[in-house]
């Protein structure tokens, strides 16, 4: 609101509409875990993009995983289909990446430009926390089931379906079918919003309680889930942990920043897996370089966790 005075008389008055980041400080903090955070995804990428040619490339593996998907999951499937699937999934996921870097809500070019004092964690927070208290998790309940020794076909066979197959199916039901669907009929019959399906692809600025309240419930329905599909109990809590951050991102920037988050998360997760099965000429300087990598999240998670809480109790810009 603009007015304007002269002689103490008001002579006009307006409205003058300047865009939010405009009036928004920015944080350098922020700005660092945006570079940092593309840069890790872009390390993340050439190792999926090797391992997906890695397996492409031998006719053996192929054939394994064709035949692990009618075993394992009962999906019957030709070789032809699955590397076709697998390019399509591969294009998917490599969008979904372009998509989270130019969200308008929750993007890494909004991070590296600074911005996001309306949330109270970015994409790259979020991701560092959850990191680091799972890490927390994992030290106060560990998984105790003993492993049995797997042959390189079902290991492979699991490192592809963690990355290339469970953001996509996980992310679907829980967070789409969960909760971003029931929010956006909520938002639609409840509010009268239009156009209130883009919710599920561009997420939302102002949370209310309902949307906690779902929050909570597909947090926990995909721990359970784990439970049911054959993991120790303790996995319980690692998961619905987990599913919380899910759940945050996918309210904020939509369910293909929630694909994104859980695919960067397995990758990450699978990275020393990935490089086993490849085999790399220089493979112990790159797990050297990989649990550098670990060490350097897990302490961004520490940095991330006291500046959103300063940012949080003492409205400040850090």
């Amino acid at each position: 609101m603009i007015i304007l005075v002269q002689n103490e008389e008001v002579i006009a008055i307006g409205v003058y509409i300047v865009d939010e980041e405009t009036l928004e400080k920015k944080s350098i903090i922020r700005q660092i875990y945006g570079i940092l955070t593309t840069l890790v995804i872009v390390f993340l990428v050439i190792g999926y993009t090797g391992f997906i040619a890695f397996i492409l490339s031998q006719p053996k593996y192929i054939t394994f995983l064709t035949l692990a998907f009618y075993e394992y999951l009962n999906v019957p499937m030709s070789q032809s289909i699955f590397i076709g699937i697998t390019f399509l999934l591969l294009l998917f996921l490599l969008g979904s990446l372009l998509y989270l870097f130019l969200n308008k809500r929750m993007g890494l070019l909004k991070e590296i430009r600074g911005f996001g004092k309306r949330y109270i964690f970015t994409f790259s927070e979020a991701f560092y926390i959850s990191f680091f208290g799972s890490f927390i998790l994992i030290f106060l309940l560990p998984l105790t089931q003993p492993t049995n020794q797997a042959s390189m076909e079902v290991i492979i066979f699991y490192a592809y379906f963690a990355t290339s197959i469970a953001p996509v199916i996980e992310e679907t039901v829980f967070r789409m079918a969960f909760l971003l669907v029931p929010i956006a009929i909520k938002e639609k019959f409840w509010k009268n919003k239009e156009k209130s399906f883009l919710v599920v692809l561009q997420g939302k600025d102002r949370l209310d309680n309902i949307d906690m309240i779902l929050l909570g419930i597909s947090s926990l329905a995909f721990g359970l889930a784990h439970y049911f599909g054959g993991w120790e109990f303790n996995k319980v809590f690692q998961a619905t942990f987990l599913g919380l951050f899910l759940g945050y991102v996918a309210l904020r920037g939509g369910i293909f920043s929630s694909i994104t988050f859980h695919w960067t998360w397995n990758i990450l997760s699978t990275l020393v897996v990935i490089i086993h099965v490849i085999g790399a000429k220089y493979q112990p300087l790159i797990l050297l370089i990989i649990g550098f990598l670990y060490l350097i999240v897990i302490g961004l998670g520490v940095i991330a966790l006291i500046t959103s809480a300063l940012r949080f109790f003492t409205k400040s810009h850090v």
